[in-house]
């Protein structure tokens, strides 16, 4: 299930906004090995963002998980952004504002890299990148990407809405 909530009224310009919020993450790793688990994802995991130049469609296409530590794990999320924009854009961190485990909105992405050669993406295209996150819940159950700009927020169901949130 998608849901959505509009966070209101700023006319504040996109690229403005992108640029206060870029940071510089290292790349996420590549999820095989032993370590790392594959969750199975939801079958709609999809939503949309408005910015000033037009509609971004996101989706989710895989989304894995190992330990760090006993109570820590990391999470990989393999992500689409369709850019129904006019103009080319950049994918970037920013649109990933958190995931949602255990009813817990863990905010801190410590990576983020965009496929080879689509860190830009033209109109009417799709760009792939992974972001990651570290989370104190345990990762299972019901699990959410939360995306966001200055125009509103959306929220995707990563893992099925008929999941319950893991026990944290």
């Amino acid at each position: 299930m998608l849901t959505s909530g509009f966070v209101g009224g700023s006319t504040s310009n996109s690229s403005a906004w992108r640029v206060s919020h870029a940071t510089e993450l290292a790349a996420c790793p590549s999820p095989d090995g032993e370590a790392w688990h594959a969750l199975a994802t939801a079958d709609d995991a999809t939503g949309g963002l408005e910015i000033d130049e037009g509609p971004l469609e996101f989706g989710v296409r895989a989304a894995y998980w190992r330990e760090l530590e006993p109570g820590t794990w990391q999470m990989v999320v393999e992500t689409s952004m369709e850019n129904q924009t006019p103009g080319e854009l950049e994918h970037g961190e920013w649109y990933y504002d958190a995931l949602v485990v255990g009813r817990r909105a863990f905010t801190t992405a410590p990576c983020f890299s965009p496929e080879a050669g689509q860190e830009s993406v033209p109109p009417d295209t799709v760009g792939d990148a992974r972001v990651g996150f570290e989370v104190r819940c345990p990762p299972e159950g019901n699990i959410a990407l939360r995306l966001s700009t200055d125009h509103g927020s959306e929220v995707i169901d990563v893992t099925s809405e008929t999941l319950e949130p893991s026990a944290c």
